[in-house]
Formats: structure tokens, sequence, C-alpha cells
């Protein structure tokens, strides 16, 4: 028998699920009629916690049954619902706890089922294992972890209860990461269109629990980072993170290693960014995808489809350094920037091969012979990509060692076959003359520095240098046979042999040539592209070969046509000023001054080294003209060296200047020592060979040239005025024999009188300079600078008898002998005995060389070229200048910073000055008459900081005067007939003192100046119509004045480009009018340093041009939004709030989108957030150092891609 009350109703839909048959009323009780009876007495009809506590255990016992899995589940579901329902029903009652506490721990819910759209995937795990609530993963997460671990059923979910039920809300990172990787694994390989939405729903899930993990799990990302994760709907593939990219094109892809970020996942960008994905490609990500290729293909032979991927990923690569270079000005390449093992290149017979394997030739002649050697790798031809050949070098040069391709250039050798015994030829010395002339490697360098600025590059000395030293010291041999063979390391590459017109032997720098059958002219016209290739080496891969010759043909042309010829092709000048020749040619003298450091050689000396040999000395004659016993000291360059056989002695092979080399034993030979005025970065060369700091004798002759350094050879000027004297006696017995016997054939007087006048200027020049002794027959080319004698007489003798070649060849219709008569033999002998008077040349060759080799005042004075340096030293008046020099162009003097305190008459009277430094001394007078002499010259006088009540009276005499700085004396007015008198010529006035009351009215006069700087005034106010009449003035500066307000005028100055305010410690941001910037259209620059202002005016958004902003030292705390509108945003690049009261980043800063410079040192900005740096892209240099600086946003320089510097010096993120 059983009681009422151990019976389930059977109504209630839980008992239904779980109660088994014995558990409901039998026969007859459990008709209807019944039921109210057994309700009233006992009959359980509603849960309790205890029935859903012993209902949750039975789940146990039904999951071992054979009872179907469907059944099962509604069981569990049933159960799950009424437990949720009592609980929410009971949440009043104290007793809910307990009954929560139990049940949670008790395993009764079956696992989430995996469908079929999941298993397709992977198959998961799941099966019938009972679970619990507490410490089970909520079903929320199932996408995310089901083939790792279960989760609760989507029934037993409720987000009310979740957290009192101990539900697991987030899987561990472990758990996520295995299932990403078993799916990910899977889809990689097997991924069909049709499941990419499905998919796509997971990975989201997947994505936003990793984009929100805590970037100090690196363990977790590294491995995210090995695993193709990025799931890339259009190709229907999973890749890595690192094979993303998020900036390119469709056509840009290389799959599936380079691929566009694909968009539908952009908020998850974040973290692809972290396991490997960059915003644009790299250097890194084309090399990598080489080097993937490499893996792939091995060395094998690339098919079509095969040898197209690999060339998109070399263009992107070598663009990729192309940009590198030019962005960072030519720094090198990293190692960090490529981080591979090997890069890998494609050669010409489509492989792939390690970099450190392939060899780089861009010359077009040697490519074809490699590739008809055939035993070697030869990149690829990288001229399909739109480089040059001298970019596909500089870019593979700026490459670490380790990437680098082997440089054909400097590693296969090309050497002359057995050449025949060297010819001579008036031609080839022709064309030597020619290719080592000043106005020839003038164009070169030209050229050269024409092509570095075309790319956006910067030619520097030393590269100048090197390509002058290369031609200058050129040995040109003429052989009958010319054939070159290639080699490596000694051995010789098979079928390379050619023959040539013309080769250089870069090792030794001989040029060779086989015999000219035409004149030089018609030569170069044929083959001035053989000569253009010989040559190139010579020009260290700076100009391409067809610049070279637009200019290579032109031997024909003067110096000075030639010049032309550049400047009509659009070649610009060096800017340079004076001899900018700084390398000796072979064969010229050596400097006396430096005879005294000569050495003998010990050891042996590098090819391609000077050295310097004596060929003769000098020795009396009987008209005494030599200094006896002088040795003749030249310079020559070694080109080959060798042992004579009979004395087991080194010798040298030189070039010496002349047609054919010169032998000669180490021990007539010497080196100039090391001299300590020669600082140790003077000289230096970058070459792929050789260096030439370590060359001792050029390091002394180019810093003697670069020091301006006069190379007096006063013995060989007067041999060759000797031999003049000879010549012009030769020519005159000659005419008195053509007078008597022929009649005709006076052009050979005319050529001898040319010669002997062209020895006797030589001579001359050889006395003052011989450096600049040039191989040009003209005679008006070696008229010594300042000589006024015999420029005129040169000409004469120039105008009577016209071109060599007229007076020698048959060139005109009539012959030589017909186009010179008796009268004009005559003319000739008379100019040229003037000309070879040695009385006159000797007399002005030796007072010029005195010019050039003495200073006009006396030590401690020094002098450089035409300055002279009498500063600092103390002086308490002017020095004597006791040498009167005929300076045409003046000197330049500098007499500032002493305790001098007058100027007299007198005491400048031996000086033509061009400018005249007196600032900062005592001078309280300068005597009428003491600028004598120099009022046709000088144009900068500059007086500041002394104590003159008046402009000199001189100064009004000065008829060239164009810059004139008078501030800081104690002038109260001004002459106003002073100011009249150089009111034409002056360009720039520095004027201003603490004593001048008012503003001088005559300066209104002054319409032409482009620079006027105010200092010291002390009156408040400057009139507003001050500068009405300066409509050419580019620069204005106002220093440490009273001013209160800034004139309107100011609005007026049309040209203006610059205005600078310095310490006017009254200027406050009221003081600017509204508006006076608007019309300035040309002011790009505007300091305002250590003022008054609070704030910056609104009147700055006015500036269109405005580029460069220096506010330092002024107290603003904040900057207006409307000061950097929309039309001056862009161009400002430059921005100085230095020392200012500044707490925070001014939100207008963000719109400065052109910015490059910012300097915010010392302010009070205490935080950096994510926005305030927003847009600046373009931004360098960011200096924020001195700020108190609490935090920094992770995101805030997110933004700032070009930033090179960011200097956080003394502020709390040390």
């Amino acid at each position: 028998m059983k009681t009422a009350s151990e019976f389930f109703d059977r109504n209630s839909k839980l008992f239904q699920e779980i109660c088994e048959e014995s558990e409901y009323p039998t026969t007859p009780f459990d008709d209807p009629i019944w039921h109210g009876l057994l309700k009233e007495a006992g009959m359980k009809t509603k849960t309790s916690k205890e029935i859903l506590i012993d209902f949750a255990k039975r789940m146990t016992k039904i999951s071992g049954t054979k009872m179907c899995y469907k059944q099962k589940t509604m069981k569990s579901k049933t159960l799950v619902e009424e437990i949720f329902n009592f609980i929410k029903k009971e949440q009043s009652n104290t007793d809910i706890r307990g009954f929560i506490a139990e049940i949670r721990t008790i395993s009764f819910i079956f696992p989430q089922e995996i469908g079929d759209e999941f298993t397709s995937i992977h198959a998961g795990i799941a099966g019938d294992t009972l679970m619990r609530f507490q410490g089970s993963l909520s079903a929320n997460r199932f996408h995310i972890v089901w083939t790792i671990e279960p989760t609760l059923p989507t029934y037993a979910m409720d987000d009310e209860l979740m957290n009192r039920l101990h539900v697991e809300l987030r899987p561990i990172e472990e758990s996520v990461l295995k299932h990403a990787e078993n799916i990910c694994a899977v889809l990689s390989l097997s991924l069909k269109e049709n499941q990419n939405d499905f998919v796509e729903s997971i990975m989201e899930e997947i994505y936003e629990y990793f984009h929100t993990t805590s970037q100090s799990e690196f363990e977790i990302l590294r491995k995210l980072s090995s695993i193709p994760f990025v799931h890339v709907k259009k190709h229907n593939t999973f890749v890595r993170a690192k094979y993303i990219v998020k900036n390119v094109t469709n056509e840009e892809e290389i799959v599936p290693y380079l691929i566009q970020a694909p968009e539908e996942y952009a908020p998850y960008y974040k973290l692809f960014r972290f396991l490997g994905m960059t915003d644009t490609p790299t250097i890194q990500t084309y090399s990598k995808v080489l080097s993937y290729f490499y893996k792939d293909f091995g060395k094998e032979r690339l098919d079509i489809e095969q040898i197209e991927q690999v060339e998109k990923a070399t263009k992107g690569l070598v663009q990729m350094l192309q940009t590198t270079m030019v962005d960072e000005s030519q720094i090198d390449i990293d190692e960090s920037q490529i981080d591979i093992d090997n890069l890998i290149l494609m050669t010409t017979d489509y492989r792939l091969v390690p970099s450190s394997e392939i060899f780089l030739e861009t010359r077009d002649d040697e490519r074809q012979r490699i590739m008809k050697n055939g035993t070697l790798n030869l990149m690829a031809d990288l001229t399909m990509f739109s480089l040059s050949k001298i970019q596909i070098e500089e870019i593979f040069m700026k490459l670490p060692e380790k990437f680098r391709p082997i440089f054909a250039s400097t590693s296969i050798h090309e050497e002359v076959l057995s050449p025949d015994e060297f010819l001579n030829s008036d031609i080839a010395d022709k064309l030597k003359d020619y290719l080592t002339s000043e106005h020839f490697i003038d164009g070169i360098l030209r050229l050269a520095k024409y092509n570095a600025s075309s790319r956006n590059m910067q030619m520097d000395e030393s590269s100048l240098l090197a390509i002058e030293s290369n031609l200058k010291t050129i040995q040109v041999c003429i052989v009958t046979n010319l054939q070159t063979r290639l080699s490596l390391n000694n051995r010789t590459l098979n079928e390379t042999e050619v023959s040539k017109r013309c080769y250089l032997d870069k090792q030794r720098n001989v040029l060779y040539f086989t015999s000219f059958d035409v004149d030089a002219v018609k030569w170069l016209s044929v083959y001035d592209w053989d000569l253009a290739s010989a040559i190139q080496p010579l020009l260290n891969g700076k100009i391409e070969r067809d610049k070279v010759l637009t200019i290579l043909s032109k031997i024909d042309l003067s110096p000075l046509e030639f010049s032309k010829r550049l400047d009509d092709i659009g070649i610009p000048p060096k800017n340079e000023d004076g001899n900018v020749s700084f390398v000796p040619l072979p064969g010229s003298l050596v400097p006396k001054d430096l005879a005294e450091f000569l050495v003998p050689i010990e050891t042996t000396v590098p090819l391609k080294s000077f050295v310097v040999f004596s060929d003769w000395k000098y020795v009396d004659t009987k008209h005494q003209i030599y200094q006896p016993n002088t040795h003749r000291y030249k310079y020559g360059v070694v080109i080959d060296v060798m042992l004579s056989h009979e004395q087991n002695a080194e010798y040298y092979i030189l070039n010496v200047g002349d047609s054919s080399p010169r032998n000669m034993p180490i021990s007539e030979l010497f080196i100039i020592k090391e001299m300590s005025e020669i600082n140790s970065v003077t000289f230096q060369i970058s070459d792929d060979e050789y260096s030439h700091r370590s060359d001792l004798t050029l390091n002394a002759a180019v810093w003697f040239r670069m020091n301006q350094q006069p190379n007096p050879q006063p013995d060989e000027g007067k041999r060759w005025l000797q031999q003049a004297k000879y010549d012009f006696e030769v020519a005159k017995l000659t005419k008195t024999m053509i007078d008597a016997e022929l009649s005709k054939g006076y052009n050979w007087i005319c050529i001898i009188c040319q010669q002997a006048a062209e020895k006797a200027l030589k001579g001359a020049m050889y006395t003052i300079n011989a450096d600049e002794v040039h191989r040009v027959h003209s005679l008006t080319a070696h008229i010594p600078e300042g000589d006024t004698k015999l420029l005129p007489i040169a000409r004469l003798l120039e105008n009577t008898i016209e071109s060599i070649e007229k007076m020698r060849y048959p060139i005109y219709r009539a012959l030589p002998a017909d186009l010179y008569d008796k009268e004009d033999a005559q003319k000739a002998l008379d100019f040229t005995e003037q000309l070879i008077n040695e009385h006159m040349i000797i007399q002005i060759s030796w007072s010029l060389f005195t010019m050039c080799d003495g200073c006009p005042a006396s030590p401690p004075c020094e002098c450089q070229f035409i300055a002279i340096f009498c500063a600092n030293l103390n002086l308490t008046s002017v020095p004597d200048f006791t040498n009167p020099i005929g300076n045409d162009s003046g000197w330049d003097l500098e007499l500032h910073d002493n305790e001098i305190t007058q100027i007299r008459y007198g005491d400048l009277k031996n000086l033509k000055l061009r400018k005249l430094f007196l600032s900062n001394n005592k001078i309280n007078v300068i005597e009428n008459g003491a600028l004598t002499g120099s009022e046709n010259s000088l144009l900068v006088l500059h007086l500041s900081n002394n104590k003159l009540t008046s402009i000199p009276s001189d100064v009004g005499r000065l008829k060239h005067l164009t810059d004139l700085d008078i501030h800081d004396n104690p002038m109260e007015n001004m002459n106003e007939e002073l100011i009249r008198n150089i009111s034409g010529s002056l360009l720039s006035l520095s004027l201003g003192n603490d004593i001048m009351t008012s503003w001088p009215q005559c300066l209104e006069r002054l319409t032409n100046l482009t620079s006027m700087s105010i200092f010291s005034l002390n009156i408040p106010k400057i009139p507003d119509d001050v500068f009405n009449n300066y409509s050419h003035l580019n620069i204005l500066e106002i220093i440490s004045t009273n001013l209160s307000s800034i004139p309107t005028s100011i609005g007026k100055l049309l040209n203006l480009q610059n205005a600078n305010l310095y310490s006017n410690l009254i200027l406050a941001e009221e003081s600017f009018p509204l508006h006076i910037f608007r019309d300035l259209h040309n002011l790009s620059s505007i300091s305002i340093v250590n003022c008054s202002l609070r704030s910056l005016p609104l009147t700055f958004s006015e500036i269109s041009s405005l580029s460069f902003l220096d506010i330092e030292k002024n107290p603003f705390s904040y900057v207006e939004d409307g000061v950097f509108d929309r039309n001056v945003s862009s161009k400002v690049w430059f921005i100085a709030l230095k020392t200012t009261n500044l707490t925070s980043i001014q939100r207008t800063i963000s719109n400065l989108t052109g910015l490059q410079f910012l300097n915010l040192m010392n302010g009070l900005i205490e935080e950096i957030k994510t926005e305030d740096f927003q847009n600046l892209k373009k931004l360098e240099r960011l200096f924020l150092s001195g700020n108190p600086i609490r935090s920094i946003s992770e995101e805030a320089f997110m933004d700032l891609e070009s930033l090179e510097w960011l200097i956080l010096d003394n502020t709390n993120q040390q």
C-alpha cells in the first residue's frame, strides 16, 4: 500500500518527462474523478526544491539507459526550464540560495549538439556526458571552442541566472587557440566557396575574442601569428596574418603570400597588426615573398606563371628600396628592415638563387658576355621596372652587405690581351687633353650634380672630387690591336673575348685606343658611344651614359662655348667660386711649399696613388737665369708595379702626363709625408676599389689647393720666358729670309710669334701660380688676374694672327701662305716683342705673385684669399697695412670685437675694401676721408655696438653700399642728405638704440630696402605709416623694443617673406591690428619669441603662405581653434611652441596636415591623448621634453607614419 503523498501528478509536464509509470496513481485512482481527492490527500502536483534536486540526480541513471538521445535531451531540457522558473519564482525565499548552491553542482545537462555544418569542418567534442552548471562553458561560446570542449546547450542559458549558477562565460585562451588551430588548419586546405558566409560568422566570434585579449599574452599571440588565421573570402582560403597588407590593390596581390586585408574584418585590423599584418608593403614584405617562392620552387627553372609572380615581387622590392633611399636621404638600409636569412633574386635564365650567389651587371655589353659564358648566375634585367642602371646599383648598394648581390663591376675584371707596343698620336694627345681639361671636367661635375638633384639626392664634395681625380689621372695609350676578356678571381671566363675600339683599365686608370684613322672630332662623332661606355666607370655610377654623350663629342668647342652648351641644354652651374679643380694633373709641378715634406718611398704604393719624381735640376746657364741646383718636382700616378730582373728592385710605371707611361725605380720616387695641417676629414673619397684617404701625396695636393694656396714656380716661369725669347729671335731671322727670298710663308712667322707669346705668358703665370697654367693655346686665357698691361697687347696679337688652324692648315679656299702677308708678320713681331719684354713681364708677374703669396696685414692678423682676419685680438687701434695691392675686387676686412676707439684718416689708405666689419668696438669717431679709396668698392659696412653719435660722413660717399648696420650706437638723429646719397644702392639696414626718441623720417627715402632690422627702441609706438614706401622689403626684424603695437603699414609690405619679433616684452595679442596679414601672400615665416602673447591672434589664420611659425617663450595657455584654418593647415611645416603655459596639446594642431617639425618643450602638458596628433602623417620630429607628462595614450602616435625623432627627456615618461 502507498500513501497519496508518494504519487506524482500525471498532468505535470515535468513529472511526465521524469517519473516512471509506478510513480503515478494506479487503477482505479488514475481516473480523473479521484484527482481532487488525491491532491487533497497529499499527491505531488507542484515542483519543489527537493523534487528538482531529486530529478536532477535521476538524470545520471537516465543517461545510462538505451533511450534515444533526443528523448534524453528533452527530459534534461524540461528539467532545466522548471529549475529556471522555480528559481525566479522563489528568488525572494531565503532558502533559494541553498538550492542554487546544490543544483549547480549536479551533472544533469546534456552538452550542446554539434550540427552537420560544424562537423563538416571538424567533428568536435560532444557525446552524452552530463554537464553541470558550475564551471561549464556558456552556450554563447560554442563557436569558439566546439572542437576542444563541450558547452552547455542553448536551453540551459538564462542571462539573469548565469552568474548565480557559476557558469563560465569566457573560455581560457589556450582552448580558443587550439580550437582556432583546428579549424584554420582544415579550412586552409579545404574551404569551399559555399562555406564562406558560415565560416565568416564563426571567425568573427574568434577574432572578437582575441581582439579583447591582453597584449601581455605574448605566447598566445605568437602562436596565432604562426597559423593561417585570417579568412580571405575572395580567395577561399586562410593565410597567416603576416601575408596580409591593408593598403594594396587587387593587382598588387601575390597570392598566397601578399593579400589585401579583407574589408569584412576591418574591425579586427588591430589584432591582425599584432599578428604581423602591415598597413603598407615594406622591404621585408617583398623580401619574404621571394623567400617563400624559393622554398616552394627551389632552384628549378620557373614556368610562365611563376615568373610573373616572382617579377611582381621583385618589382615591389626594388620600388620599396628606391622609396626608402629617397625618403631617408640615402641612409643605408638596416638588416631589421629585411629580417630574412637570404635575399632571393631571379636570374636571367629564370631561376631563384640567394643574392650572395648572383651577379649584378648593368652594362649591356658585359651582360651579354657573361650570359655567353653561361657559368655564372646573372641577375634578371631590372630596367623593365622603369629604373635606370645607376638607380639599380645605388639601390642594391644600400642593402646590408650580407644581402647584396655580387657586383660584377668590382668582382669580374676585364683585362687587355697582350697589348702591342704603344704608339704615338697627336690625335690621342688631343683627346687626352680634352678629357682632362678643366672645362670638360667641369661639365661632367655639373652633369653629376644635376643628375643627383633631379632625383632629390645630394652630391657630396668627396664624390665630385673622386670623379675629378679619375678624369685628371687618365693615361691614354694607343695600340694597333685591342682585345679584352673577362676573369673572376684570376680565372678566365671562356667565351668572353671581344675586340674593342677603346677600353678603360679602371684598376690602373689606363684608357686604351686602337690607332686613329681620322681626326679626333670625326672619331668622336662616330665612336662617342664606345668612349662614353669606356669612361663611365670613371664617373663612379653618378651619370648615365646617354647624359655623358650630350657633351662628349664637343671637343672642338672653346671653354666658353662648351659652358654655354651646358647652359643651353639646361644643366645649371655648380655655383662655386674660383678654381674648383683640386686634383693636380700628372706631370704638373709640385708646389715649392710642399717640397720640404717629401720623403722617399719605403713601402709599396697602391695603384692609382700619386707620387712625386724629379725629372731634372735647374742649373746655371751663361745667362744666369735659373737658380742653381734646384730640383723640379712633378706629380706622377702609379699605373703598375713591376720587378727588375737584373736588380730585383721594384719599378713603377707612372702616368707623367706624356703620351706614353714612364718606368721609374722606386729609389727615385717620393711621397709627401703626413702634414699636421691636413685635418683627417679634409679629403675623404668613397670608392669601391680604393680610398684616397691613405694617399698622403694627393691629400697634401688637394689640401693645398682647397685652401686656395698659389703654386708659384718662378724657375719654371723663367725657363718658359727664355724659350719664348729664343722663338722670337727665330721668328725675326725667318722674316729676314722670307723678305729676301720667298715673299710668301709669312704665316709661319705668325705661328712662331704665337708660340713665343704663349710661352711668355705661361711663364708669367708659372711665376704667379703654376696651377693656373692651362693646356690651351689661347693667349688671353693666360693673362694673370689683376694685370692691365699684357691683356690689350695679347688681344691685338690674337686679332692679327687669328686661329692656329688658319695659320697652319689649308682649311680655307686660300692657303695659309696667301692669307698672311708681310704687314701681318711685322705686326705679329711687334706685339710679340712687347709681350716678351723681360723687364715688364717679370715685374708684373712678381708683383702679382706677391699679391697672391702675401697678406697686406702683419701677424697676428691672418689672410685667406681676399679676407683679412683681425677680429677678437684686443686691438686698440687699426693695424698697419703696408702692402699697397691692386686687388680689383677689393678686400674683406674683419676688425670686429676689439678695443678700437677711432678710425683715422689714412688707417685704411692701402686697402681697397669690399666689406668692412667694425662692430663691437669702442669707436667714437671715424675721421673724414677714412674710407677714401673704397668709395666705388665698399658694399658692406657694419658699425653696430660702438659709441658713434652720428653716421660717419664718409658713408654718404659710398656709391655701391648695399648693407649698413648701425644699431646700438648713441645716435638720436640721422643726416637726411647722407641717407639720400645711399638710398639708391642700400638694400639692408639695421638701426636703433635706447636713446632714440622718435622715428627718423628721412628713412622713408630708402625705398629699395629688402631687409630692415630695428633694435632697442625705447619708444612705445612707431608711426603707422612708417612702412608705406618699402614695397621691396622681404625681411623685417623688430628686436628688444618697448613697442606696444605693430604699425598698420606692415600690411602694405606685399613682398614680405619673413617677420621676426624678438624680446619685445610689451607686445601682446592685442598689439596686432585686425587683418594686418591678410594681403601678405608672400609671408611664409613668422617668429614671435620672448614676448607677451597670451593667445595666438586670429589674424594668423589669414596668412595664406605661412609655413614657419616660432612662438617660443610666450605665456599663452591655449590656441583658438580657428587660428589654423583650411587655407593655412596644409602649408605649415614648422611650429615651435616652446616654453609656454600650454597644459594640453591644442586641438587645432591636428589640422596641420603638412606639419613636419613640432616643438612643445618646457610647457605644462600633463597628458597625451589618442586624438592629439591625428592626421599628422608627415610629422618627422616631435619635441616634448620638459613637460610634466603623467600619461600617454597607447595610440597617441599611431598616425605619425613619418616620425623620426620623438624626444621625451625630462618628463615623467623616462
